[in-house]
């Protein structure tokens, strides 16, 4: 139960783990007397955001503010900010795939911080652009909700919009799908794994120069003192 009023609530998603990273979801409400709206509020970005992840360079955002009547709303405040949250390498596409991301824990030690775009004032189309300076975030994977908020005249009462991307600086990632568990392999038994790279439209590419390795971890007894002074032997990696 909340109260109506200017306050706003935190909405958070968390997967059910230890995890302090485990946040899925993230948003922000706020509850109030319904009233109807004189204004609407567009953002659109100028990448393409419907499939993949853009890169972070040079991404911006325009907002338009119209009436309801459909006139561009002129000389009108607007303010815009940032939330990060960490993302995952999933797509619908390539839903039985595993994508590494080599940028999680960077991702993760951001998680939930908010980024104010400052303030500008709509020119005579009713629009203004913003730069999400993107390029701050390079070191890890996000998903990014721009929330926008476009007032009126008198600078009272306002209207909302916001619209979320994938950000990352990769340029590919690779993935990979397996027969069968690969968390135990039968002696003599076979395991094949399909290897695929996708850029951030989400086509695969070629990536010529993918190098494997395989590696042994072997558990062996080794005779170690305990703490109360006796010895013991203790499997170690």
């Amino acid at each position: 139960e909340v109260k109506v009023g200017k306050k706003k609530y935190p909405a958070v998603l968390h997967a059910d783990t230890d995890d302090e990273g485990s946040r899925i979801a993230f948003m922000r409400f706020r509850v109030e007397d319904f009233q109807p709206d004189r204004m609407k509020l567009d953002l659109a970005f100028n990448k393409p955001t419907g499939t993949g992840w853009v890169l972070p360079a040079d991404v911006k955002a325009t907002l338009t503010l119209k009436t309801l009547f459909d006139f561009p709303a002129a000389d009108r405040r607007l303010t815009s900010k940032l939330e990060l949250n960490p993302a995952e390498f999933y797509f619908e596409q390539y839903s039985d795939f595993t994508f590494h991301n080599r940028l999680r824990d960077e991702s993760k030690s951001r998680a939930g911080e908010t980024v104010e775009l400052g303030e500008q004032k709509t020119d005579a189309q009713g629009q203004a652009e913003f730069n999400l300076g993107l390029e701050r975030f390079k070191g890890g994977c996000f998903q990014v909700m721009m929330m926008a908020e476009g007032f009126e005249a008198d600078g009272g009462r306002s209207v909302r919009t916001g619209k979320e991307l994938m950000v990352s600086p990769l340029p590919h990632v690779v993935g990979f799908k397996a027969d069968g568990d690969l968390g135990y392999i039968g002696k003599d038994s076979q395991r094949n794994v399909q290897f695929i790279a996708i850029g951030p439209d989400l086509k695969k590419i070629a990536l010529p120069e993918l190098t494997q390795r395989l590696v042994q971890i072997k558990y062996l007894s080794v005779l170690t003192k305990q703490d109360n002074g006796n010895y013991a032997y203790v499997s170690t990696r």
